[in-house]
């Protein structure tokens, strides 16, 4: 007798690390970003929540450009900012440092 239900796998999802050009929102300022799904393994808001505790509070890049467009640049966080809207979940890196340690803290390869 066969099971009345199916087994469905859902593949794993990789998180990949992208470089930032002139196509993206945070150019110049950052140089990679990572697109994060808002729910399973890797959450975005878990993850933003992590970066916030590692480097400091950060802000909606609209907000974060805002800011430095037209206010004091020191109170923006260089390291990292993010982008939450109703087409993408990214959180976007200043530097190559703040990458690796962002995928040896996640086990990412």
């Amino acid at each position: 007798m066969k099971p009345a239900f199916r087994t469905v796998r859902v593949p794993k999802v990789i998180m990949q690390v992208k470089r930032i050009d002139k196509r993206y929102a945070g150019y110049p300022y950052f140089k990679y970003f990572i697109d994060l799904p808002r729910k399973g393994e890797h959450n975005f808001f878990a993850i933003r929540e992590w970066c916030w505790s590692t480097w400091g509070g950060s802000k909606n890049w609209k907000d974060w450009l805002h800011g430095h467009e037209f206010f004091d640049t020191d109170s923006q966080n260089a390291n990292w900012c993010w982008i939450d809207d109703e087409y993408r979940h990214r959180i976007l890196f200043a530097e190559q440092e703040d990458v690796v340690l962002f995928k040896l803290s996640f086990g990412i390869l």
